[in-house]
């Protein structure tokens, strides 16, 4: 009794198996208004079939055109369907899509829509596997200005921690697209986990998840070249100044010009790769290497968690950027650079990287950032005269971690960053007292010098645009802990007072470490608190 069923339920139940049997799950599918035929396209019943899209009005998934999504099955081609699919559907025109499950895939998967961006919602719940095959990108959205990513999308590359066992390229490439993405997650990439280049401006990403991408000296990376002599050209204190390293030992493939370093010394100090020949086994590096160095080991530092390059990142927004075990976390290379919310670095080759030598690096925002185990933590590029840039509150910065590359100076043997030889300070402006902070586009980081004299000059149209009114002054000398051996002189200019007194002031010492000086300017007022 418990087993009978009602004739008219079996009549109904026998009628679905015929359809289904007789229509096959393509026809079924068209009957139930999911696809569309387009007129005079051959009918060969397969899901979807030939000559047949999804309705405009329904949530397109790789399902639909045959994916497994069960991480066993290569998708690559569905995928890429699917893909094609949203992208055709015509510019301004919205258009749902959801993708769910786990999915392997041989090549690069590509959404190119620059003539005729879609107004895309994409629901996804997934993780893409790209196989060793790709060993370009894994993921790659072109022009697609009006997309909004909701939920979790993941990339996990093959490989493992150790460089050498990694194939992909970069995880997640957004190209000239406006859009807004709401958790990105990339593993395992030989060079940038998620990389925003060439005109995406605007573009938003909430929380950008990203590990063992790129690489570093740290273990289990441990990414390093042997060199058994250098050459230099160039001459003192010129930013064009460069090292040529001839390699001994070590893979020199994965470097690449301007956004790949090399770290060496100790502390450590950071030179940019300006050109790779792999002939001849040499890597060229900006600025020059310590005087003296003529073997040894450099660190590699290559690829980032998050790059943003080309000339136009201005008003994107990191909210978020979680970086373990990557070559940089945050490297802001384009010309206006983008505002980054909170940086959590961790064992990185460098947790947070700003421009590139020979380029201006305009704008852009660190509000909040945490470092812990990094090789270093802050290191920017972009030469004194040409970086503007905001920095906020910080945790666990280490100033012997943090770097302003510029040229050296040949007469001063221990100098490790820079000229002129009349001041010795690194220079990086925090937020003190909750007022802007910046790094200051017209002083140097110049250490090693045991009794400098500061320029506290903030132009006046620097400070009306942007209330550039806060610097944190470290001085680094070369005694004990970093303490400068003669005074430190803040000087002022003409009209304005440092403590009440003239424009200038004198800090004698002795100092028991290096120390740091906290100035706020208010009117024509300069408070300096010493910090040791």
């Amino acid at each position: 009794m418990a087993n009978r069923i009602d004739p008219r339920r079996r009549r109904l139940l026998q009628g679905t198996a015929a359809a289904l049997t007789v229509l096959g799950a393509g026809r079924l599918a068209e009957s139930m208004g999911l696809f569309h035929k387009d007129e005079g396209e051959p009918d060969k019943g397969r899901f979807p079939p030939p000559g047949r899209v999804p309705s405009k009005d329904t949530e397109l998934t790789p399902q639909m055109f045959g994916a497994a999504g069960d991480g066993e099955h290569d998708d690559t081609a569905a995928l890429q369907a699917w893909a094609d699919a949203i992208c055709g559907r015509g510019a301004d025109v919205p258009v749902a899509a959801r993708i769910d499950g786990r999915y392997k895939t041989s090549a690069t998967i590509t959404f190119s829509a620059r003539k005729n961006a879609p107004q895309l919602t994409l629901r996804s719940a997934c993780d893409i596997r790209p196989t060793p095959a790709v060993t370009g990108d894994c993921l790659v959205f072109d022009g697609l200005n009006f997309m909004t990513q909701v939920g979790h999308l993941r990339v996990t590359c093959s490989g493992r921690p150790a460089y050498g066992t990694r194939a992909t390229r970069h995880g997640v490439v957004i190209v000239a697209a406006r859009s807004t993405w709401d958790v990105l997650d990339v593993g395992y990439a030989r060079l940038d986990g998620i990389r925003i280049q060439d005109g995406s401006s605007l573009t938003s990403i909430k929380k950008a998840l990203v590990h063992y991408c790129g690489s570093s000296p740290l273990p289990p990376i441990g990414y390093s070249l042997d060199f058994d002599s250098r050459s230099d050209a160039g001459s003192n204190g010129n930013p064009g100044q460069t090292s040529t390293l001839h390699i001994a030992s070590g893979d020199i493939d994965q470097l690449i010009p301007d956004e790949s370093f090399l770290t060496y010394g100790t502390p450590p100090r950071a030179h940019q790769v300006a050109a790779v020949d792999a002939k001849a086994r040499t890597v060229t590096v900006k600025p020059w290497l310590p005087i003296g160095v003529d073997s040894g080991t450099v660190g590699v530092v290559c690829g980032a968690g998050v790059r943003l390059t080309g000339g136009n990142a201005s008003k994107c927004q990191l909210d978020l950027v979680d970086a373990m075990g990557v070559g940089i976390g945050i490297h802001q290379s384009a010309l206006y650079p983008a505002t980054v919310t909170n940086l959590v670095a961790q064992s990185c080759g460098i947790g947070y990287l700003i421009g590139t030598i020979g380029r201006a690096s305009l704008g852009g925002v660190l509000s909040s950032s945490y470092y812990e185990g990094n090789v270093l933590d802050l290191v920017c590029a972009t030469l004194a005269g040409n970086c503007s840039h905001a920095i906020g509150e910080y945790v666990s910065l280490d100033f012997g971690k943090v770097v302003q590359i510029s040229a050296k100076n040949k007469a001063v043997p221990q100098q490790i960053d820079s000229a002129p030889l009349n001041a010795g300070v690194k220079l990086w402006i925090d937020d003190l007292g909750g007022y802007v902070s910046v790094i200051n586009p017209y002083l140097n980081d110049k250490r090693f010098n045991n009794a400098p004299t500061i320029d506290l000059n903030i132009p006046d149209n620097y400070h009306r645009l942007f209330y550039w009114d806060t610097r944190h002054i470290t001085v680094i000398g070369t005694g004990a802990n970093g303490a400068p051996t003669g005074a430190v002189t803040l000087k002022a200019p003409e009209g304005q007072r440092i403590n009440g007194g003239g424009n200038s002031q004198q800090f004698a010492g002795p100092f028991s470490r290096s120390p740091s000086f906290a100035c706020v300017l208010r009117g024509n007022d300069w408070t300096v608190t010493k910090i040791e």
